[in-house]
């Protein structure tokens, strides 16, 4: 059950203050933060296990959706499934594109590091899905795992690293990585989560459309393992389904490629700019 915590103005106008310094709250209070600031300030020293951090911003796919609605037409039913969406605010941005445009559908999310855990009070450890420590926090002092960038912070590492092995037997809370908005969104039943791990996770034929940003990246994964993943994928759209993949470049210009499954094999729709990095392995996936 989420905690509500910051509904009390104090608390609130404590987060902003927060917001511009390295020092944090007690973490049960992130799954109701609603300053925006706060929150991207807490993600930003979040960093994955794989090296992904979770501040997704809002308006990132924004260019794309003159291209994206054109799949969707009114009088039909889709079934979508949006893939790796870190903290989900730009599946709540699809949402709304698609409620604008009157469209009939049913919007899957998956992420699976959608979910933290911490332990610990003055002395907190932050973990993700698999238990993996990311962060600690001694008395709101922020310090990324690993970090040993000058003495105080290696000695406050060592500290933490004991205090680590001492604590395991003490009981985690778990916390949500999503965006206040995808949460708020989560409560309506505008959005739905699945337990949805790319590499292992087999869907047969149930998604008009799947989307897939930002997540099968050759800078992430190896070839072998993005094949793994698309073969999953074409096996969970229908015949006749899009899907679409791509990812954000450094310079914030979005390219990716929209493509089609006829005949159990993938066939070109479109490429959005120069493309989707990883064309060739999409149409090449048996």
């Amino acid at each position: 059950m989420l905690q509500i915590a910051l509904a009390d103005y104090r608390l609130l106008k404590l987060a902003r203050i927060f917001s511009k310094s390295r020092f944090v709250p007690k973490l049960y209070a992130l799954n109701s933060i609603t300053n925006p600031g706060f929150y991207y300030k807490f993600l930003s020293d979040i960093k994955l296990r794989n090296a992904v951090f979770k501040t997704t911003t809002p308006s990132r796919f924004k260019d794309m959706e003159g291209i994206l609605v054109k799949y969707f037409r009114p009088g039909r039913r889709y079934c979508i499934h949006d893939i790796a969406v870190s903290n989900g605010i730009s599946s709540v941005e699809l949402h709304d594109l698609l409620k604008k445009n009157n469209i009939d559908f049913e919007l899957n999310i998956s992420d699976k590091f959608s979910r933290g855990y911490f332990r610990g009070r003055f002395l907190q450890t932050v973990y993700d899905a698999t238990m993996t420590p990311l962060n600690y926090y001694f008395c709101g002092i922020y310090l990324r795992h690993g970090d040993a960038g000058n003495l105080l912070c290696r000695k406050l590492h060592a500290f933490m690293c004991r205090h680590e092995k001492s604590a395991v037997k003490k009981p985690v809370k778990e916390f949500s990585f999503y965006h206040p908005e995808t949460l708020m969104l989560l409560l309506k039943q505008g959005l739905r989560v699945l337990e949805y791990d790319i590499f292992e996770t087999g869907i047969t034929e149930k998604f008009d459309f799947v989307r897939a940003m930002n997540i099968l990246n050759r800078v992430y994964f190896p070839d072998d393992a993005i094949v793994k993943a698309l073969r999953l994928i074409k096996n969970s759209v229908k015949n006749e389904g899009v899907f679409l993949v791509g990812r954000s470049g450094p310079d914030g210009v979005n390219r990716a490629g929209f493509f089609k499954k006829c005949d159990n094999k993938f066939i070109v729709m479109e490429d959005y700019n120069t493309g989707s990095e990883i064309k060739d392995l999409v149409l090449n996936i048996d």
